[in-house]
């Protein structure tokens, strides 16, 4: 991963937050410095990018694990079972979102 500039990473999760809602996640993927291709190869549904199991899941190996879930849902309860997954586990996730943006 290329060294980050605080600003720039700034105003990417800011164009994330403003954009439309079902590319928030691949904004803000972008905005941390993930390449182009990996960012094309996560949209079109690689499975060997996304390592992620669960339907609207999006998992990348020694990074990353993003779930999207309902404004009513439990987001600790969301997060402990990501956390036992043998995705999680296996891939040495970094860095887990829940959200109910």
């Amino acid at each position: 991963m290329p060294s980050l500039n605080h600003a720039k990473v700034i105003q990417g999760v800011e164009k994330a937050l403003e954009g439309k809602h079902e590319d928030f996640i691949f904004e803000f993927l972008k905005a941390y410095g993930t390449s182009a291709a990996t960012l094309k190869r996560l949209k079109l549904g690689d499975r060997s990018r996304n390592l992620a199991t669960a339907p609207g899941d999006i998992a990348i190996s020694r990074d990353f694990y993003f779930r999207e879930v309902s404004p009513s849902a439990n987001l600790a309860q969301h997060l402990a079972e990501i956390r036992s997954s043998s995705v999680f586990c296996a891939n040495r996730i970094r860095f887990i979102l829940v959200t109910d943006f």
